[in-house]
C-alpha cells in the first residue's frame, strides 16, 4: 500500500528533532547488551515486534515450494535477509493457508499488473521474477466462515476496489456482519474472463502438503462444518469430504510470535516480554507486538505506544 508508506513524511519530521540519532548496523545482544544502554540513557524501549511466524505442523511443510508469508513479503519488499527465498511462480496455482491481512496483501501482490507494481518501491529482483509469473490463481484458505474470518474489513475493501483481478468467494455468505456484506457483493459479481483471480474460500483446512524432494505438487484439503463451543464460539470441525489442489507454491500466515531477546524475561507461552503496560522494569520499557502479541494493527499499536510512552513519562 504505497499510500500507506507516507507515514515516512512523519518518520523524517521525528529524525529532524534536535538530539534525535540512528545507530544502525548494531544487533542489542550480540554487538552491545542492555546493561551498555542502561549505561548510556535513563530510558530504553525496546520495539522489536514478533518477529517469527507460526508454522503448520503439518506433514510435507518443510518441502521446497512451502513457505511462510513472512519470508515472501520480505523478498517483495528487498529484506537483505530474504533475498535467497525460493519462491516457485511457474505454476498457475498458489495456496494460502490462513486468510488475515497479510494473505491478502501477498495475494494481491502475486496476482497484480507488473506495470502497476513497477511504479512502486517494490524490490527490483523480485519484480522481474513477478513479471514472468504464471500464477493465475491464489487460493485462500480459511478453516471458518466468512463472519470468522481474520482479515479487516478495510483490507477488504482495498481487495474488493483493484479493477484489474477476480475476487472469487468460495462459501455460502449469510451473516448479517459488515465482513459478510462485503463479502455477498463479492460473491454476486461476475467472474470476467482473462483476469487473474483471488479465491476466498472458507470452511477449508490443509491436511497435508504432497510433494517430494523436488518441491510442493499440492495440497490435501478437508471440509469443514462449524459447530459451537460451549461458551458459544463457532469451531472448524473436519467432515469427509477430502480432496486434493493442485499447486507448486504454498504459503502459510497463521499467525506470528516473539522471540526471546537477550536480557529481558520472555514468557514461553504466550511469546512476549512480561510488562506492567510497558514498563518492564523502571528504566526498561517494552512496546507493540512484543509487548502484547501479535494483534491489532496500526490504530491498535497507536495506542499501545501512547500507553508505553506514559509508563516512561511516569
Amino acid at each position: 500500500h504505497p499510500h500507506t508508506k507516507q507515514v515516512d513524511r512523519l518518520f523524517r519530521a521525528i529524525e529532524d528533532q534536535p538530539g534525535f540519532r540512528y545507530f544502525l548496523g548494531v544487533e542489542v545482544g550480540r554487538d552491545l547488551t542492555l546493561a551498555d544502554l542502561e549505561a548510556q540513557y535513563h530510558g530504553v524501549v525496546y520495539a522489536v515486534g514478533a518477529a517469527a511466524d507460526r508454522e503448520l505442523g503439518l506433514p510435507g511443510e518443510h518441502l521446497p515450494g512451502s513457505l511462510s508469508a513472512t519470508d515472501v513479503v520480505g523478498w517483495y519488499n528487498g529484506h537483505p535477509d530474504h533475498q535467497d527465498v525460493d519462491v516457485r511462480l511457474d505454476g498457475e496455482r498458489v495456496v494460502f493457508v490462513g486468510n488475515g491481512n497479510v494473505a491478502l496483501d501477498v495475494a494481491r501482490i502475486l496476482t497484480a499488473d507488473p506495470a502497476d507494481l513497477e511504479r512502486t518501491d517494490l524490490a527490483a529482483l523480485p519484480w522481474a521474477a513477478l513479471r514472468r509469473s504464471r500464477v493465475r490463481e491464489v487460493v485462500v484458505l480459511g478453516r471458518r466462515g466468512p463472519a470468522e474470518a481474520a482479515f479487516t474489513v478495510p483490507e477488504l475493501i482495498g481487495l474488493a476496489a483493484l479493477d484489474g483481478i477476480n475476487v472469487v468467494v468460495d462459501g455460502p455468505v449469510t451473516g448479517e456482519d459488515r465482513r459478510s456484506r462485503r463479502l455477498a457483493e463479492l460473491a454476486a459479481r461476475p467472474v470476467r474472463p482473462g483476469l487473474r483471480t483471488i479465491v476466498l474460500r472458507f470452511l477449508t483446512s490443509p491436511t497435508r502438503i504432497l510433494g517430494d524432494e523436488h518441491g510442493v505438487t499440492g495440497v490435501e484439503v478437508v471440509r469443514n462444518r462449524l459447530e459451537a463451543d460451549d461458551g458459544g464460539v463457532p469451531r472448524a470441525v473436519p467432515t469427509d469430504e477430502v480432496e486434493v489442489l493442485e499447486t507448486g507454491l504454498v504459503l502459510r500466515a497463521v499467525g506470528y510470535r516473539g522471540r526471546p531477546v537477550p536480557d529481558l524475561p520472555y514468557d514461553e507461552a504466550t511469546g512476549v516480554v512480561p510488562s506492567d503496560r510497558g514498563r518492564v522494569r523502571p528504566g526498561v520499557y517494552v512496546v507493540g507486538w512484543a509487548k502484547r502479541g501479535p494483534s491489532g494493527f496500526i490504530g491498535t499499536n497507536k495506542t499501545c505506544a501512547q500507553e508505553t510512552v506514559e509508563r516512561v513519562l511516569d
